[in-house]
């Protein structure tokens, strides 16, 4: 088995950490009595996960093992809905790390 292999908890509370406030509408909703909402969110936060876990894993196939912050900027990079520019990629960053500037991310992730 894989080290890059995630288990299931850790994918569904990567998906809460990346969409929190519709987690928390979910569980309102669950706690009311409507768990069917709440099972599909849980469903679609995986299944996206999962997709993203695969993309990784072929991009480490076709080009080696890659680093712990590799592996981070690229999820970032899958996760993000807007254009994928430095500015917004240095803030999905910063949210997560200790602050680093944007040109640092850039010499340090992107250029190379």
């Amino acid at each position: 088995m894989s080290k890059y292999v995630r288990t299931p908890h850790i994918i569904f509370n990567r998906a809460i950490s990346q969409s929190r406030s519709s987690y928390e509408k979910n569980i309102i909703a669950a706690r009311k009595g409507d768990i069917t909402l709440f099972l599909k969110y849980m469903l679609e936060a995986v299944k996206a996960q999962l997709e993203k876990e695969r993309i990784i894993h072929n991009i480490i196939q076709n080009s080696g093992p890659i680093q712990g912050e590799e592996r981070q900027i690229i999820d970032y990079l899958i996760s993000m809905r807007q254009v994928p520019t430095i500015k917004n990629l240095s803030t999905i960053y910063n949210y997560n790390n200790v602050y680093r500037n944007p040109t640092r991310i850039a010499e340090d992730y992107v250029l190379p």
